[in-house]
């Protein structure tokens, strides 16, 4: 199942942007001096197969 929305931390709900979490993890990583574009997109496909396991077992969730 694909992950199509998310709850913000103010309670709205938005439509999921994978680039979002690679740009977040690249802004880390940019940070900390340590890793690459690559490897952010790596993790992001490892965060998004995560929510989607977490999706098959409960349709109704929504990732916050």
């Amino acid at each position: 199942m694909h992950i199509t929305h998310i709850i913000k931390r103010d309670g709205t709900l938005k439509t999921f942007k994978e680039e979002k979490i690679v740009s977040a993890i690249c802004k880390a990583m940019d940070a900390t001096k340590t890793g690459s574009r690559q490897s952010a997109e790596k993790i992001t496909q490892e965060v998004i197969t995560t929510l989607s396991k977490m999706k098959q077992i409960d349709s109704q969730y929504v990732p916050s």
